[in-house]
């Protein structure tokens, strides 16, 4: 398998060469904007994010690594390694357009990373008029700093500038420590931000790529999907529940598969990406259906997984 790095904003990665939509075609090209696609989308009412069901099963991240296992005309069937979907399986798979991906040279995670920890924020290609809306946990190798923003190398072997108040740098990419303080304080940070199936980027999350997203920027790596971020982690009786747990939920009152998380924040509340229509809210564990649909507890303290 060759090793490809993600060269758009994001890339969303669908189910099939076949599942984009007319009004997914800006999401194809090498010059993607995520907000001018979920402008598009929502051109087309609450239909236009429902209908991803299905289609769209995940994304990445701009500078992320994939496997390219096959090709068909314009398209690469992937697997992406640290979006893991079971212990047996290597990671999510999905087809993603050709032209959204590039062979780079191997990165070396051991050296200083720039993480972005703003919502979103603007590269600037040294050199090009290019500018890159880039998305909350996109991380590139710092390469230095000059007054206000920092230079990083890029997938393309471009250097590129970011500003410096919208990221952190860290020694490595192991090097973020776990901090439940900071990952409360992110995850109320979206508060308001529009559900997206399949989304794990802050232009829209799913349920379980929010909480991917925000653990893995307070330091804690959690697997891609609620299902399987279900059975690590240590299990917690509700007696024993802290503000950073997270909370599943199963559909026939608890009792049947899981389709759901949230992260506890304290005083029987939590907050979650609820569905498409709605937007990332604090809910009460007192209120229906996620008092009758509550099936376990899980801590991560960034050893389990």
């Amino acid at each position: 398998m060759s090793r490809y790095t993600v060269c758009t904003s994001i890339a969303n990665v669908w189910r099939s060469p076949q599942s984009p939509r007319s009004c997914d075609q800006l999401s194809l090209t090498s010059s993607f904007d995520p907000r001018l696609w979920l402008e598009q989308l929502d051109n087309h009412g609450l239909k236009g994010r429902l209908q991803l069901q299905g289609r769209l099963e995940t994304q990445l991240l701009y500078g992320e690594s994939v496997e390219v296992t096959s090709e068909q005309g314009q398209w690469l069937h992937i697997c992406i390694p640290q979006q893991k979907i079971s212990l047996q399986h290597p990671g999510y798979t999905g087809w993603v357009p050709r032209e959204q991906v590039c062979l780079s040279p191997s990165r070396d995670w051991n050296c200083p990373q720039v993480i972005i920890t703003d919502t979103t924020c603007t590269l600037t290609l040294d050199g090009t008029r290019t500018r890159l809306p880039l998305s909350f946990m996109t991380s590139l190798p710092w390469v230095g700093e000059l007054q206000d923003e920092v230079i990083v190398s890029t997938p393309s072997g471009k250097i590129g500038k970011l500003p410096l108040q919208a990221v952190t740098i860290v020694p490595s990419q192991s090097a973020m420590p776990p901090s439940i303080s900071r990952r409360l304080q992110l995850a109320q940070h979206f508060l308001g931000l529009p559900y997206l199936w399949g989304g794990t980027s802050a232009f829209g999350f799913d349920c379980s790529g929010f909480m991917y997203r925000v653990f893995a920027a307070s330091g804690v790596q959690i697997p891609r999907d609620a299902s399987v971020q279900a059975q690590f982690g240590q299990a917690i009786l509700m007696s024993e529940i802290q503000a950073g747990d997270l909370l599943f939920f199963a559909h026939e009152q608890g009792n049947g598969s899981i389709h759901h998380v949230g992260m506890y924040i304290g005083d029987e509340q939590f907050i979650h990406a609820p569905k498409t229509g709605e937007h990332i809210q604090i809910a009460s564990l007192a209120s229906s259906p996620y008092l009758e649909e509550l099936c376990q507890v899980r801590r991560y303290d960034g050893s389990e997984f």
